[in-house]
């Protein structure tokens, strides 16, 4: 559960970044450091997501 909270919070963190940058007129992040870091945190929530089905389909 905590890689894919830590995994979400990535994604949000990388596209949130580059999207305050565009709203307050300013130059973002490059983008490949958006893709990277989103790349990282999808990583991050798809190695969580068999542990987690694994843990709420026994229930």
């Amino acid at each position: 559960m905590i890689r894919f909270i830590l995994g979400l919070f990535i994604l949000f963190g990388a596209v949130g970044a580059d999207d305050y940058a565009i709203e307050a007129g300013i130059q973002g992040p490059p983008i490949m450091q958006t893709v990277l870091l989103s790349l990282l945190g999808l990583s991050l929530m798809l190695w969580a997501l068999p542990k987690l089905s694994q843990m709420y389909d026994d229930q």
